[in-house]
């Protein structure tokens, strides 16, 4: 599985940086570099995917993830909040901010 996670990261990189505006390319590294726990450059990755395309809810969701998973709960709060100013009413942003609330 471990190989299969670095092709896929491999592309993923060659992807963006053939395409280096591309969300959606940045978004799916960052989500690549989640799973491998690569935190801080999947933190990287979602910051400037949130930078080429504010209103993409999953990069907003997958970034207060990343923050908690680092016990930054305060902080993941303040993600969830600034997502949803972008996607006002996204189901995942509301549940996580619950989650982070509670």
């Amino acid at each position: 599985i471990l190989s299969l996670h670095a092709q896929s990261l491999a592309a993923l990189k060659k992807a963006t940086d053939i395409e280096p505006y591309d969300a959606f390319c940045t978004y799916h590294l960052g989500l690549q570099c989640a799973e491998m726990n690569q935190i801080k450059h999947a933190v990287a990755c979602i910051r400037h995917a949130l930078s080429l395309q504010p209103g993409h809810a999953e990069s907003w969701a997958l970034l207060a993830l990343l923050v908690s998973c680092c016990k930054q709960y305060a902080r993941a709060l303040r993600v969830c909040r600034a997502g949803l100013h972008q996607v006002p009413g996204d189901r995942a942003l509301l549940l996580l901010q619950t989650k982070f609330e509670a």
